[in-house]
């Protein structure tokens, strides 16, 4: 039997209470003779925002990290990961920890073989999913360039590149760079890129 941990949350008022979700898993849990040795639960319903914090989850994890739990629950999908990425990377992350997951309303278990595949076909979702929106950016890049609209962050100012440059070439390091500038980091590693493939002075001459 499993020392197990019950995941709960709510975003919307629809969504199901934290205490009907974990009376549910309590059940299943003891039906199963599993030893709960802890119970999680976030509440977003306040938040506007779709990443919202989950310190609950995050401490959850951080008992799988330490060995403490073996097995997650939670009744559905949808109330363990906020987006099938953000899921497939929670379950891959709890399957490098040796802890398996069991999803209620479906009565998906990772530890057999049913559980399994259907993880790998979770990740074959998401791969697809990767696909279709590097496509759909790649689609809108070339329309905006057929437009004639720039793609990306504004371009430094010449005296700004200039002086970049100059702190590279004298030795200091990018991260150095970005603070005494106030560039961004993917600026300066292009000027760095662009100092790297420029001859020097030596095989000018």
């Amino acid at each position: 039997m499993a020392n197990l941990s019950l995941y709960a949350r709510v975003s919307t008022d629809t969504d199901p209470p934290l205490s009907d979700q974990l009376d549910r898993l309590r059940t299943w849990a003891a039906s199963e003779g599993h030893t709960v040795v802890g119970e999680f639960t976030d509440d977003n319903t306040r938040s506007l925002q779709a990443d919202a914090a989950r310190p609950a989850l995050d401490r959850l994890c951080q008992l799988a990290f330490d060995g403490k739990t073996d097995m997650v629950a939670a009744v559905s999908l949808d109330r363990l990961g906020r987006s099938l990425k953000h899921l497939f990377g929670l379950l891959r992350e709890f399957e490098t920890l040796g802890v398996t997951v069991y999803i209620d309303n479906l009565a998906l278990d990772t530890s057999n073989p049913a559980g399994q595949q259907a993880v790998s076909l979770l990740g074959a979702l998401n791969d697809f999913d990767k696909a279709i929106m590097s496509e759909r950016a790649r689609r809108g890049y070339r329309k905006a360039r057929a437009k004639g609209k720039r793609i990306g962050a504004p371009r430094l100012s010449p005296s700004k590149e200039n002086r970049v440059a100059a702190l590279l070439q004298a030795g200091v390091c990018p991260h150095r760079v970005r603070t005494l500038t106030n560039v961004g980091k993917a600026a300066i590693y292009r000027i760095k890129r662009d100092l790297e493939c420029k001859p020097s002075d030596v095989e000018q001459h």
